[in-house]
């Protein structure tokens, strides 16, 4: 099992060979962080966890919608969720004029992955 400090430097891990793969660990990492909320001894504590990751995330979801989503969330099977990463099937490597390597998107796939994710 990783603790907290491991799971955050895996997700960041930048020694593969590009973005997709760290994309992949950190899907993983969100994935076991549900898996580990919804375990019976930590449940209780979800609204204190929530209030207390709510200075560290920034997001625009509303602290009113919190509940619901939390509800959600617990009431919604692991095996529900599809999943998918951008592969290198999605993108082409490019270099800007500037010398960065870049991802560009092969949006038709992309839309493709899309269809085939919310697929009822």
């Amino acid at each position: 099992p990783m603790d907290g400090a491991l799971a955050l430097r895996y997700a960041r891990d930048r020694s593969d060979a590009n973005d997709l793969d760290r994309t992949r660990r950190q899907q993983q990492v969100l994935l076991a962080m549900r898996e580990a909320a919804l375990r019976p001894g930590t449940l209780w504590r979800l609204p204190a966890l929530v209030q207390s990751l709510w200075d560290a995330v920034d997001t625009d979801i509303r602290p009113g919608q919190v509940p619901s989503l939390l509800r959600l969330g617990v009431r919604l099977k692991g095996a529900a969720y599809r999943t998918r990463v951008f592969d290198e099937t999605m993108v082409r490597d490019w270099t800007t004029p500037g010398g960065a390597m870049v991802l560009l998107p092969d949006w038709a796939r992309i839309r493709a992955a899309w269809a085939e994710l919310t697929a009822p």
